[in-house]
This record gives C-alpha cells, structure tokens and sequence, in this order.
C-alpha cells in the first residue's frame, strides 16, 4: 500500500510502512491505543525528516532484508481504466540497486549519496526479462509497450539489507501486482522508506474534481431505490454486492452493478447521519472509494452543529498543522475527545478538508488518520452544500452508466 507522505517543502521524509498500517487498523475504538499510535506516527516523522538539499535523481527509496541467490522480480505494469485504456504512466524509470549497512531509516539515507552518483552516470538500459538487473549500477528499466507487466529478474549474491532508490513511486507501476515479488509471486514489502515530496510524479488518479462536478447519486441508482436512512437494509443490500463482487479490485467498478451499487451507497454517506447507518457500511465505504467513481449527494446537516468555516485546499501548511495539533499527546485531543483546548477547532478544519478538498490535495496524513479521529472527536461541523444547488438528471455528468 502507498507510504504515508508528508508534505514539508522539499525534505524527505521517512516512515515505516508498516506505521500507519498499525495507525489506522488497530486503533479504530480505542482512545489510549490511538494516543499511543499517534504518538508512534509522530515520533517516526519528526526523528525521520531529512535536512534540506537540491532535488534528487531519485523519488523514492526503500530498504529491503533479500536472501543470497534468491529470484526476485522487480515488475511495472499499465495502469488505469478500464482496462483497454491502460497504459504505463512512464515509458522507463532509473534504477539503482546497492547494499546498505542496515535495512533502517537511517541506513538508507547513508546510501543516498552512492544511489545519487550512480544515477546521476552513465545508465546501463535493461529490457524486460533480457537483462538481469545488477547491483551497484545505474540502469534504465524500459518497459515493454506490448506488454501489461514488464518484469525483470535478478539476485544478490551476499544475502542482507539492500536499498532501492527509483526515479518514481513504484505504486503508480501497480495495478494488481506488487512491485516486488519473489519467483514464487509472493510480496516483497519494504523495512523503511525515503520519498521525495517535491518530485515529478504521475499520478494516476482521476481529474480534481469539486464536489457538486461529480455526477449526482440520485441519478445513477436505478432500481436500487431512493435516498432513506431508515431502509438500512437496502444499503447493507448494496455494501455486501460491493464486497462479493470485489468491487475494489482492479477496474470492478466499472462493472454496471459494482457501479450503481457503490453510487447508492455513497448517497446514503454522504446524506445520513453516520449513527443511522450500520457500522460495517460506514466504515466499508472507506474500502471503496478510493476504486469507484464518487457522486454528489448534499451532505447531512447535524442541526446540533455550526457550520464549517471555509478553508483553502492548498494551504498545506494549515491542513498538516491541525492534523499534528490533534494527534500530539500534551494537547490531550485523544483522551478529551477533542474537547480541550483548541481541538474542537483542528477538529472542525480538518473535517473541512477532508469532505471539501480533491484527494490530490490532501496529504495522505489527512486520509489515514480521518476516520480514527472520527470515532474518537465529539462535534464538529457541518459542511455546507451550495446554495441553490438542483439536480438534473439530463445534464451530461449524470450520463456516465
């Protein structure tokens, strides 16, 4: 899964994997078990960003634990939707594999320096399954245009900690298969992680698009029923057709039923209380929206609550401060339920960001830990709808099924 990123001018930044993992699996109703991981997640931060410098060769860099004479293969694939469409988002990328003194955070950045030169001469091109990737060389993988998985194989010798330093995030190469994998096809995963903020990556989600762009649920459910929070059986209904037919896997969700099913539920989050909705609803919806289209339902309105106040999607420096606010200890946001202080403020921000700002706005910080925060915060805010908004159904974003 993505390395969490945080956005902090052009420093890298560090952070084991398996961090927020831990942060957003494990501390779903628990307080002193999310106080503990938020504390974890900002200790690994602030002991791991780097100082500042120039731009690097590399974007990202990673430290693996490989076996002597073990087969691995390093793999690219097409991207996108459907699946017709697909194509790599970049033709090559430059790779450098080197050994490291330890598999650590501080390891790898000790061989920052080597990746860097070796990147920076003369690169050796490796074609898929032609060459076989060597460590200590700068090379550039090309990959194969006919192809939807350009795979190349290699092995290490001298079994132990080894970095990869790549010119792009290997996760815009993935569509269902790892980077990495043994000759076996098992993963791969990293033991710690660099990645540089400012590099040229190539996303490939969807257009930024403002809430009230999207095409409106109400027109794209068809015969799944209309918009009521007290029919739950409906939505649970849907949410299980999302999880028998994987919907979240691969370009599913371009399937007509995974669709119109994802739509319907999305409708009911967006316009429901989330106490009106089943538990396994409102939190499985987070296993989907990130591989189905989002529409545009108005958004609920707690009567008991203000309203938001408006924010500037790309004032990162805001949306980063109020996410640390709350998850730093001495401010007691956690165990207050973001009573104390001025966490009901941070609290009412970061809910501002979270349903207002495109995803490519928002660091990933914001994404991972929203829904922790959720469970524990009282109160919040109100997001309001656009005055005047009406739907119709004949307008052209509503001609997506």
């Amino acid at each position: 899964r993505p390395a969490a990123r945080f956005r902090i001018g052009s420093k890298l930044t560090a952070l084991r994997p398996y961090d927020i993992a831990t942060f957003t699996t494990k501390t779903m109703h628990s307080p002193q078990s999310l106080l503990s991981t938020a504390l974890l997640l900002l200790l690994n931060f602030h002991a791991a960003v780097g100082s500042e410098g120039d731009d690097h060769a590399f974007e990202w860099g990673a430290s693996f634990e490989l076996l002597a004479n073990e087969s691995y293969v390093w793999q690219a694939q097409k991207t996108g939707c459907p699946v017709e469409n697909q194509t790599y988002v970049d033709p090559s990328m430059m790779f450098v594999l080197v050994p490291l003194d330890n598999s650590t955070v501080e390891g790898l950045k000790a061989a920052e320096e080597t990746a860097e030169e070796l990147l920076e001469g003369d690169l050796t091109v490796v074609t898929p399954a032609l060459q076989s990737i060597e460590p200590g060389v700068g090379i550039q993988l090309v990959f194969d245009s006919e192809a939807s998985t350009s795979m190349f194989p290699f092995t290490v010798s001298k079994g132990g900690a080894y970095g990869i330093f790549t010119e792009h995030v290997p996760d815009e190469f993935e569509f269902d298969e790892h980077y990495l994998v043994t000759a076996n096809g098992d993963d791969v995963e990293p033991v710690a992680l660099l990645i540089e903020e400012d590099g040229h990556s190539h996303g490939h989600t969807t257009e930024c698009l403002e809430p009230t762009d999207r095409p409106d649920c109400s027109c794209l459910v068809g015969d799944l029923g209309e918009l009521d929070c007290a029919n739950t059986t409906s939505v649970e209904e849907a949410m299980q057709y999302l999880n028998d037919n994987k919907c979240n896997e691969g370009c599913n969700c371009y399937d007509e039923g995974c669709a119109m099913n994802f739509y319907f539920v999305d409708m009911h989050h967006s316009a429901c209380d989330e106490n009106a909705l089943p538990m396994a609803v409102e939190e499985g919806f987070h296993d989907f929206e990130g591989a189905c289209q989002r529409c545009y339902e108005s958004p609920h309105q707690n009567p008991a609550l203000e309203a938001c106040n408006p924010i500037d999607c790309k004032d990162y420096d805001s949306i980063t401060s109020n996410i640390t606010y709350l998850s730093t200890p001495s401010n007691d946001c956690i165990t207050s339920q973001c009573a104390a202080g001025d966490c009901q403020a941070s609290w009412q921000t970061v809910i501002a960001y979270h349903d207002t700002c495109c995803d490519e706005d928002l660091p990933e910080t914001i994404e991972e830990s929203f829904h922790d925060f959720e469970e524990v915060c009282l109160f919040g805010c109100n997001v309001q709808a656009p005055e005047g908004y009406e739907v119709d159904c004949t307008l052209p974003k509503n001609m997506v099924m």
